[in-house]
């Protein structure tokens, strides 16, 4: 299973945050990198079991992988961002967590291929649309989709009557 990657994207985005930091990397990307590797490394050994047609009667260390990057990343972007504004990223990475699972306890292959695809697409794209994690100084962090305090909202002027 040389060269077999389940999530091209989220690594490669936590690769990037972790090269454009200024030398220090905070907790919270190297803790969710650290179970993207895990995450990856389970899924090589559940796509084995899944190309040799064997079926486990013990749940699969995949699912419990999956759900600590997702507590991982909860943590990351601020549990705030992830139940509020990042609630439709959320959403897609439970309802691909959940194909993974069926596709898992069904021993379908080709749906556990699919499944890891829409999963590695969530999970990045929550990375990087949670703007990175909320700082825990007196600032808030911007919510996506909302102006900064002070500044007039998208589309308007503020000189308007």
């Amino acid at each position: 299973m040389h060269g077999c990657a389940f999530l091209p994207l989220t690594t490669g985005t936590l690769a990037r945050l972790c090269a454009e930091s200024d030398g220090t990397v905070p907790e919270e990307v190297r803790t969710v990198r650290a179970r993207a590797d895990e995450v990856e490394a389970a899924a090589v050994r559940s796509w084995t079991v899944l190309l040799a047609g064997c079926r486990t009667t013990d749940p699969p260390e995949l699912v419990g992988r999956l759900r600590g990057l997702s507590e991982a990343t909860a943590c990351y972007v601020g549990k705030r961002w992830w139940f509020g504004a990042g609630s439709a990223h959320r959403h897609r990475v439970a309802g691909a967590q959940t194909r993974l699972e069926s596709a898992l306890a069904e021993s379908d292959g080709g749906e556990f291929a699919r499944a890891f695809v829409t999963y590695d697409h969530a999970m990045a794209g929550a990375v990087v649309c949670a703007r990175g994690p909320v700082p825990t100084g007196g600032r808030a962090a911007p919510v996506a989709g909302r102006a900064p305090a002070g500044t007039a909202p998208s589309g308007t002027d503020e000189t308007d009557t």
